[in-house]
């Protein structure tokens, strides 16, 4: 059984080519994980769930340049999962400036418990 903190690291990149304005990054945890902690590179500005509970934690920066980037820390808290129980992270990043890839604008990452 996993007990404990379990950390996700974001990095948001602009592959431009021009900057991106007004970015947004919404992470979502699933499975039996709580919120403990946020925090961000000093561009960025983030709100979370309360701590204990579940919720999506929100940060945002005015600009990004091209190939510049904003590095979010995600802590939760997987207490007393057992065998075969995920913990999942989806983070998705938009902006307000148009984006010629919107592929690359989401990803997920998982940890499942095993023995």
């Amino acid at each position: 059984m996993l007990t404990g903190p379990v950390r996700f690291t974001i990095t948001v990149t602009n592959n431009g080519p021009d900057s991106a304005q007004n970015v947004v990054l919404s992470d979502t945890f699933s499975g039996l994980a709580t919120f403990q902690s946020v925090s961000a590179t000093s561009r960025a500005s983030c709100t979370a769930p309360p701590f204990g509970t579940r919720g999506t934690v929100t940060c945002t920066t005015s600009l990004l340049a091209p190939e510049d980037s904003m590095t979010v820390w995600v802590t939760v808290h997987a207490g007393n999962l057992g065998f075969r129980d995920i913990v999942g992270d989806t983070a998705t990043a938009t902006s307000t400036t148009f984006d010629p890839n919107t592929a690359n604008n989401s990803a997920a990452g998982s940890l499942v418990i095993v023995p």
